[in-house]
């Protein structure tokens, strides 16, 4: 969609810049409309007002079609790290119930996030629930081999006597 929205928007620009600086191809342009929507007089007297609407439509067209859905996703992200920080928050004022809950949230936006995966390994250990705490040190052991914070979980709950 935004590839589409944006060779529209870049053939509205060029075509909008060809009324300010090529007037020999508007009025070959016209010649091919004339009968329908234009006169050559018409064109000529307003073809830098033509030509803004058109540079002026491609710019909204590219700036609707190709950056805002960019921003959208920076909003996404930033929504991800707001509900990381909460889940923090509450994992260190023991409420691990509702940190555990926007970890889950985040898990189902984003369910490659690392950082969601330690936190629920923490929350889990917490919680004694050590079978899930060691599914997700592993998981992010994976992908983070040198993670020093899952390896002392995944020492301590083998420490435990706890096997998956």
């Amino acid at each position: 969609m935004t590839l589409i929205a944006g060779i529209i928007s870049i053939f509205l620009f060029l075509f909008g810049l060809s009324y300010f600086y090529y007037p020999s191809f508007v009025v070959k342009l016209n010649k091919f409309v004339r009968d329908k929507i234009f006169s050559d007089k018409f064109v000529l007297i307003n073809r830098k007002k033509i030509g803004l609407i058109l540079v002026m439509t491609s710019i909204l067209v590219f700036y609707f079609g190709v950056l805002v859905p960019k921003m959208s996703v920076s909003f996404r992200q930033q929504n991800i790290r707001d509900y990381l920080y909460h889940a923090w928050r509450y994992y260190y004022q023991g409420y691990y119930n509702h940190a555990e809950k926007l970890c889950k949230e985040i898990l189902f936006i984003d369910p490659e996030n690392l950082a969601v995966k330690e936190q629920l390994a923490l929350i889990y250990f917490a919680k004694g629930d050590y079978k899930k705490s060691l599914y997700y040190s592993k998981q992010v052991l994976e992908e983070k081999p040198d993670n020093r914070r899952m390896e002392r979980i995944i020492k301590s709950i083998k420490n435990k006597g706890i096997k998956k």
